[in-house]
């Protein structure tokens, strides 16, 4: 067996290898070591260095620490037509494998793609107390780029609330009046009017509402007699701001539309979708994280993933205290956080995260570790559910009466 140790890097990776058939593997172990361009010519010489070495076939294992969201896609697609057995290795436990087996030597390319080797094939020969959380690298396009919209969408929201904020001083300095009862009407103007002239000068608004053309009357009047400053520069900013706006705001848009579409076809979406306050962006969100619910073969698993999750901190005679872990998906925590949350609200309706979290505040915990519980259940039955391909049903195993909604025969609790 051979065992391929690839750090990732933009323009090319660097590849080592160890082969078992030179004896028993250690961290002495020499390893033949390969710089890769991420092109045609740089994949023919990987073929025949690999084939010079007798690494080809099922008979490659190939560890990869995924830096970036797409840098290893093509090399990936590349060893799989090899026929060679792709993993991940998770960044946090690649750097900790570096400093025990590299002996806390400088961080290098070399060092990183041979850690990775030893790593894979220590496991691979049961030399580890504890079996890395690896998992195969089956690719999933779809889902990838589904939290690659998520993420975009994310940063595009930022853009178009920071451009939204930066518009609210500019149009005060020259239309005050229209700023402060009248803003949004002004931010839908702002692409063809950032002056109260242009304003004035507006032709052709039957593209508004009719409520909407009313007011820009009230505006208009507002704008004949208005205190604001004329200057050219603070226009030329209103526009620039404005056209910004506009630009994040239709992206947007377009982005929701994608996610709506890719969530509706994808296996995971109609389950997600049935959860209380869990729309298009929570579920692409959760499933472009998660993937495949099978990486996770328990809820536990799935919340240290997700970032929900306690850790214990205790020494000599204290009782040590819990706090919440650092570590998980931030993306997919943040939305399960804003999923949870809403439920919360009492005009919401009622639903098992309330309940829940209702039942914690019983117990006397603060609010905080309450919602932090009521996240976790969330997580519980996100997992029950795609494990079992069934939708969320409010059971009502938690409310304060202790009573439980009936249920059909043919389905299951979700106990807690």
């Amino acid at each position: 067996m051979a065992y391929l140790g690839v750090d990732v890097h933009h323009g090319g990776y660097q590849v080592s290898l160890l082969s078992s058939e030179t004896g028993e593997l250690n961290t002495e172990t020499r390893a033949e070591e390969l710089r890769v361009n991420c092109n045609a010519e740089g994949f023919g010489e990987l073929t025949k260095w690999l084939e010079s070495n007798k690494a080809v076939g099922s008979g490659l294992k190939v560890a990869i620490d995924p830096t970036g969201t797409f840098y290893a896609t093509p090399l990936i697609q590349f060893l799989h037509q090899l026929q060679a057995q792709v993993f991940f290795v998770p960044p946090i436990q690649a750097k900790a494998a570096r400093r025990l087996l590299a002996h806390g030597t400088a961080k290098t390319d070399s060092i990183d793609a041979r850690t990775l080797a030893t790593l894979l094939a220590f496991q691979d020969e049961g030399r580890l107390a504890k079996n890395l959380p690896s998992y195969s690298a089956h690719q999933y396009p779809k889902e990838t780029v589904m939290l690659e919209l998520v993420r975009l969408r994310a940063r595009l929201v930022k853009d178009r609330t920071r451009s939204r904020n930066r518009l609210h001083p500019l149009f005060y300095a020259v239309f005050p009046e229209g700023e402060v009862a009248h803003f949004r009407l002004l931010l839908r103007l702002a692409s063809t009017c950032t002056s109260p002239r242009d304003i004035l000068q507006l032709q052709g608004s039957d593209s508004l509402s009719t409520k909407s053309r009313r007011e820009l009357e009230v505006v208009r009047n507002l704008a004949k007699n208005t205190v604001g400053v004329s200057s050219d520069g603070l226009f030329r900013a209103i526009h620039v701001w404005a056209s910004i706006y506009s630009q994040a705001n239709s992206l947007i848009k377009e982005i929701e539309a994608m996610l709506r579409e890719s969530v509706k076809q994808h296996p995971y979406g109609k389950v997600l979708l049935s959860f209380p306050n869990v729309g298009f962006v929570t579920a692409g969100t959760v499933i472009g994280a998660i993937k495949d619910i099978e990486r996770f073969p328990d809820s536990r698993r799935l919340r240290k993933y997700c970032g929900v999750y306690g850790e214990r901190n205790q020494s000599g005679d204290g009782s040590g205290f819990d706090r919440p872990g650092k570590g998980g998906n931030r993306d997919v925590k943040r939305v399960l956080f804003q999923a949870t949350a809403a439920c919360l609200i009492a005009n919401r309706g009622r639903n098992d995260f309330l309940e829940y979290y209702e039942r914690e505040l019983g117990k006397g915990k603060p609010k905080l570790r309450a919602l932090y519980a009521a996240v976790g259940k969330l997580i519980d039955i996100i997992h029950f559910c795609l494990t079992n391909n069934r939708v969320y049903e409010y059971q009502g195993l938690y409310s304060r009466t202790g009573t439980k909604r009936a249920a059909a025969p043919d389905q299951t609790h979700i106990e807690g």
